[in-house]
């Protein structure tokens, strides 16, 4: 095992090939440090899709999962300590756990159906994730301490993808996946298992709540990030025109959003924008590797 130490920052380079980064407390950490964890790859491989996590501030990017197979959609726990990701290293889709103090690995799902996109419940006990193993795609949920407790909360003859679990628990929000992979939001009540459209847009295919949990934003694939209003279901255009525009994510205080797209360049980077000034910036990137996935730790 080979450890190499940075001042902020430990990878551990282990025999499974997973960098798990541990970030060394909160207190050794800047205050305003911006850590931000992305997927990459290059076109000419896409049978190896890495994870990897970027330090805003310093501009310093680092291995986190590093393998020869795919690792994406990876999402944080609530409090930061944990981090759940999908990959295929044991021949097909399945949701892994990364402590990302102790860095230890675990494969959550263990099915020989696909299980991927998780999201965090935001208590940190549940993940709720997409997968094959009712014929169709549906959502699940699984108890992160006791993964054998799964819980089917879709049964619809429609193919869901990219859950995301609203800030009070309420709902997730996940595409009904009816136009190739696209189609319309719906939001998933865990208890009930109510399911409501709250999008009229037929090309939508991900969404992501903001932390107030009183708006959520929409991307399309026809190039257009909005805005949506939750108890209205009012929508708004933030950003227009751009190519493969898609997985935003906020920051922690709501202030920043990311997401992934193509703006002058054969490659998908990683954009930001504010909802009070949505020109898009390139956050990080370049012409050689794709990057997708975007997340910022709490």
């Amino acid at each position: 095992m080979l450890e190499l130490r940075l001042p902020f920052f430990a990878v551990i380079l282990t025999t499974v090939g997973v960098c798990v980064l541990m970030i060394l407390g909160a207190s050794r950490l800047a205050p305003d440090a911006d850590i931000v964890t992305y997927s990459s790859f290059d076109a000419r491989d896409v049978n190896d899709i890495d994870i990897h996590v970027y330090d805003a501030n310093r501009d310093v990017t680092l291995p986190l999962v590093d393998s020869s197979y795919w690792d994406y959609a990876l999402v944080w726990s609530p409090d930061g300590r944990y981090a759940a990701f999908t990959s295929n290293r044991e021949g097909n889709d399945e949701i892994y756990l990364i402590d990302a103090y102790g860095g230890t690995l675990r494969n959550l799902t263990r099915h020989l159906a696909d299980d991927r996109q998780p999201t965090w419940s935001p208590d940190g006990r549940w993940l709720a994730f997409a997968s094959s193993r009712a014929q169709r795609v549906n959502i699940f949920m699984m108890l992160v301490d006791t993964p054998e407790i799964v819980l089917q909360l879709t049964d619809e003859p429609l193919d869901f993808s990219w859950p995301a679990w609203s800030p009070n628990g309420d709902y997730i929000l996940a595409v009904d996946g009816a136009n190739s992979g696209a189609g319309l939001i719906r939001a998933i009540n865990p208890v009930t298992r109510q399911i409501i459209t709250v999008t009229d847009q037929a090309n939508d295919w991900t969404a992501q709540w903001h932390p107030n949990g009183r708006t959520f934003v929409v991307a399309n694939m026809i190039g257009r990030l909005d805005l949506v209003e939750w108890e209205t279901l009012k929508r708004r255009t933030l950003i227009n025109g751009m190519q493969t525009i898609g997985q935003p994510a906020w920051s922690p205080d709501g202030e920043r959003l990311l997401f992934r797209a193509q703006q002058n360049s054969p490659a998908l980077n990683i954009f930001s924008s504010t909802v009070t000034d949505p020109t898009p910036r390139l956050f990080i990137g370049g012409p050689e590797f794709h990057l997708l996935s975007p997340a910022w730790r709490p």
